[in-house]
């Protein structure tokens, strides 16, 4: 008898691993801190990405392979560089700013970190942390050459590879079976999803008939895919959208 749990979704799981992508890197934007406390708190992107992780490593042991630069284009390669100059810029600048603090360094900052995952994704994680505490040690790191046009072009960077990163793990789920491993934590990615989602609509509701929407209110529900994932199937009354509303009244 088949014990392989059910999906808990009807689209790809590239669909799945893509806009999830996009998803964690919003809870990230500290642009949207706001959303944090319905999340958890400050965990809630290292938290979502940890359930992206654990996906991600069911499918490369399905199929023996992980992301890497190989396949980048001119422009990623680019970007993939400049990545890596100025992590590793913040970093030694923090080595000079924050020395015998090496609980920040390595937890932070991501000092000796780079061997815990080799794949262009684990690359793309520890960049981000990086860049967090390049942030929130800006003043101390002002100290030692490091300037906030450092922290701009690094989290530009950081983007771009991590599209790249992206379009890589699309690809290779592309070809993934759905074993119980693989479904349990699509799964578990698809939830929290969905809750980060609400999460969005209740920290960022549409006004009431007759009311402009705030630009923020739109910035923050177009990075967020309200409109846009789970992707609809118009032939449905609700478009297999789990949580879709029968009142009549958007949100």
């Amino acid at each position: 008898m088949d014990k392989t749990p059910k999906r808990q979704f009807h689209f790809p799981l590239s669909v799945l691993i893509t806009e999830s992508g996009k998803l964690q890197q919003a809870v990230a934007d500290t642009l949207f801190a706001a959303i944090l406390p319905r999340l958890g708190g400050a965990s809630a992107a290292a938290d979502f990405e940890a359930l992206r992780e654990t996906l991600h490593q069911e499918i490369v042991k399905q199929s023996g392979q992980g992301g890497d630069s190989g396949t980048l284009t001119q422009a990623q390669n680019d970007a993939l560089h400049e990545m890596r100059r100025l992590a590793s810029g913040a970093r030694r600048s923090a080595s000079l700013a924050l020395k015998g603090q090496d609980v920040v360094l390595s937890g932070e900052f991501q000092i000796g970190q780079s061997e815990t995952d080799s794949t262009l994704g684990g690359e793309v994680g520890r960049a981000r942390k990086t860049h967090a505490a390049s942030v929130k040690y800006a003043t101390a790191l002002a100290e030692e050459a490091w300037m906030a046009s450092d922290a701009t072009d690094f989290i530009a960077a950081i983007e771009i590879v991590a599209e790249a990163d992206l379009a890589q793990e699309a690809a290779l789920a592309d070809g993934t079976k759905f074993t119980a491993a693989v479904t349990n934590a699509a799964n578990a990615v698809y939830a929290r999803s969905l809750r980060v989602q609400n999460a969005c609509r209740l920290q960022w509701p549409l006004p009431r008939p007759g009311q402009t929407i705030a630009p923020e209110t739109v910035n923050a529900r177009s990075r967020f895919l309200v409109d846009s994932f789970p992707p609809r199937n118009k032939n449905t009354p609700d478009g297999n959208t789990p949580g879709a509303s029968t009142s009549g009244t958007q949100v």
